[in-house]
């Protein structure tokens, strides 16, 4: 618009300065092209002078939080930018991208760093691009533009903060109604470990009355079964429903959020799923909140299979062992213990009690 704009005024100019045969008026309109043919070119090695790059390869994102993304920006040139332009493309694997545009300048040989805030609407990998980058002349009457290869990888977590554990009451044992989760408490004894500050969920047997009296503070005794102990978590990465986000993102937020009320009881964690259409395995043992979200990452990179009709959905897995598959039907040694539902499953993590149970003499 605005190179149409210039275009017609230089039209007009020449046409009065033939129109009146006057010099001036055709100096000036030889200037104009001048300026216009000097501009193109500026933009052309504007372009070329210009860097643009993502600060680092990967990040790690919070489901429905902002998170900021930072960009690097070189001008090698002697001239300033006074306007540059880039699209970055947002995109999951199977949706659609999501497009945003950025309007910055840049000091001659100068490097600075530009963000910009984006939202992750669902657990998962997204790749952000940049799909054009353009500068623009001193005028803006000309844009050339260059492509950039380099991409972003955003690993985006559950909505589920380590320090909001407690307040989950998926693995309590202090419920009216619950449901009892059995584990490995082999090579476990009946010792006390130590003691330490009463927290919710904690039985009233074993608080340690004496040190309570002495410190004027509730003190339970912690054994060695109660650190220790670990249990196998199978993940079908297979179903017959529809694969969508949403159910992706809920599949994802009742595992990571089941696993982390697990590790408030056990010490570790063993999960084992297949990635039938890549035959690929993956096999992790979970022993902290940062192994968690390794794991978790690993995870999104398997893919889940949509099965046909007439196909079977069998999965195996060892005696002992709980399962969670694509459609949230959590089993302990292939029985059901819990259905959730895309529709209230962050409702399901929150208000219903599961526990681990305290039958053996280690517990006494």
């Amino acid at each position: 618009m605005r190179v149409f704009i210039f275009l017609s005024i230089a039209a007009v100019t020449f046409y009065f300065a033939g129109m009146y045969k006057k010099l001036a008026l055709l100096v000036i309109f030889a200037a104009e092209i001048l300026l216009l043919a000097v501009m193109f070119i500026t933009s052309i090695v504007l372009s070329r002078k210009i860097s643009i790059s993502f600060k680092c390869g990967s990040i790690s994102a919070i489901r429905g939080l902002e998170q900021s993304i930072f960009i690097n920006v070189v001008n090698k040139g002697v001239a300033p930018l006074s306007k540059i332009k880039i699209k970055i493309k947002v995109r999951y694997d199977g949706e659609k991208s999501v497009s945003k545009k950025l309007f910055f300048g840049a000091l001659p040989k100068s490097e600075t760093d530009i963000s910009f805030i984006i939202t992750a609407p669902y657990c998962g990998i997204a790749s952000a691009s940049f799909s054009r980058i353009y500068a623009y002349d001193f005028l803006s009457l000309f844009r050339f533009s260059k492509k950039s290869k380099q991409s972003l990888e955003i690993i985006t977590l559950p909505d589920t903060e380590p320090e909001n554990v407690a307040n989950l009451s998926i693995l309590s044992n202090d419920s009216i109604e619950n449901y009892e989760l059995p584990y490995d408490t082999s090579g476990s004894s009946s010792e006390i470990r130590h003691l330490r500050e009463y927290r919710s969920g904690d039985q009233i047997r074993h608080i340690h009355w004496n040190h309570t009296a002495r410190m004027q503070q509730v003190y339970v005794k912690e054994f060695e079964q109660e650190s220790g102990g670990s249990i196998n978590f199978y993940l079908n990465l297979s179903t017959h429903s529809r694969i969508t986000p949403e159910r992706k993102n809920a599949f994802y937020e009742v595992f990571y959020s089941t696993v982390l009320g697990l590790l408030k009881r056990l010490r570790y964690v063993n999960l084992m799923c297949r990635d039938f259409i890549n035959n690929k395995d993956l096999s992790v043992t979970i022993g902290s909140t940062d192994e968690l979200n390794e794991a978790m990452s690993e995870l999104y990179k398997l893919s889940i299979k949509k099965l046909k009709k007439k196909e079977s959905d069998i999965y195996v897995f060892s005696t002992g062992s709980m399962l969670l598959d694509f459609d949230l039907n959590w089993y302990y040694e292939r029985k059901l213990i819990f259905k959730f539902t895309l529709d209230s499953y962050a409702n399901d993590i929150s208000s219903q009690s599961f526990y681990l149970p305290s039958h053996t003499a280690a517990m006494k």
